[in-house]
């Protein structure tokens, strides 16, 4: 990609992480430090179980994340769009990949390898200070739409309730929604 491209598509992840409070030039020269690819819509990004070992950001197009439940089936998880970042759990703390992403447009990644991520989070220049300014935007936005998520199964489950198991029967049903084991409405589709 051109200097000129790059500056662009900084600033776009710069607005779509209004918090960050970075220089577009600082994000400019982190994506310059990855390595461009274009993938086709159907292809796999990556797999759930894979070793995490590179941090992708989404420049262009749209990501379809699916997680294997306990019987084995896909479960859709949900879509990313562009410009955001993908796999930064696995390269914060090398864990294997808890999704698979798929692309469902014709998608454009930069990908940053564990060594040049371990070698950038150690440094204290401004392009270093972007880049975990975006791993923290990026995490906070997981973590509201979780939330938002949870409040939103337990709303559809009748909120509160006088019963004292209530909030463990909550969490529980929760977590089978959010784990795949149980459909929205509390079946469980692998015995169906």
């Amino acid at each position: 990609m051109s200097p000129s491209t790059w500056l662009g598509q900084a600033r776009r992840l710069l607005a779509a992480h209004p918090h960050v409070d970075a220089a577009p030039e600082d994000i400019e020269s982190l994506l310059s430090m990855c390595t461009v690819r274009r993938i086709p819509q159907g292809e796999t990004l990556c797999r759930e179980g894979d070793p995490g070992t590179r941090l992708f950001v989404l420049l262009a197009g749209t990501i379809t994340v699916v997680k294997r439940d306990v019987t084995g089936t896909d479960r859709h998880v949900g879509d990313v769009r562009a410009p955001t970042l993908l796999g930064q759990m696995g390269i914060i703390d090398r864990a294997r990949r808890t999704a698979t992403c798929t692309a469902a447009t014709d998608c454009v990644v930069a990908a940053m390898d564990q060594g040049t991520f371990q070698d950038l989070v150690r440094q204290t220049t401004p392009t270093a200070a972007a880049l975990r300014r975006l791993l923290l935007s990026s995490l906070t936005r997981q973590m509201v739409h979780g939330n938002d998520r949870m409040r939103a199964l337990f709303a559809a489950r009748g909120g509160a309730s006088t019963d004292p198991d209530a909030p463990r029967t909550g969490l529980l049903q929760a977590r089978g929604v959010l784990e795949g084991w149980t459909d929205d409405v509390g079946r469980n589709p692998a015995k169906d």
